[in-house]
């Protein structure tokens, strides 16, 4: 699945991610949301 999810271009992941139902969207947007968390976390140290 994550390798699957690797070789879409950001369009095609995009429109896969328009595909889903609600509840799995919202669980995507909660795992970006952290990893953009992290990320801004090691940026301000």
């Amino acid at each position: 699945m994550q390798s699957d999810l690797l070789n879409l271009s950001a369009r095609d992941l995009k429109q896969s991610v328009l595909q889903l139902p609600i509840n799995q969207r919202l669980v995507l947007v909660d795992a970006i949301t952290e990893l953009i968390r992290q990320e801004l976390s090691l940026i301000q140290r």
